[in-house]
């Protein structure tokens, strides 16, 4: 019964610590709207890796 007890306290903490970051958002950057695409993926590996920015992929089919 005290295992299960101290278990439910350990959870609540936990869950409770976990909302006070969740809750915190990042505020928001100015977008310009210009965007340079890349279509190289090698190109745009190294472009990332220099910038240290992730990269933003879009998939199309074309016939």
């Amino acid at each position: 019964m005290k295992l299960a007890v101290i278990v439910l306290v350990v959870s609540c903490q936990i869950v409770a610590s976990g909302l006070s970051f969740s809750q915190e958002k990042p505020a928001p950057t100015e977008v310009s709207g210009d965007i340079d695409w890349v279509f190289d993926i090698e190109e745009g590996q190294k472009i990332s890796q220099d910038s240290s920015k992730p990269m933003f992929i879009v998939f199309r089919c074309e016939r």
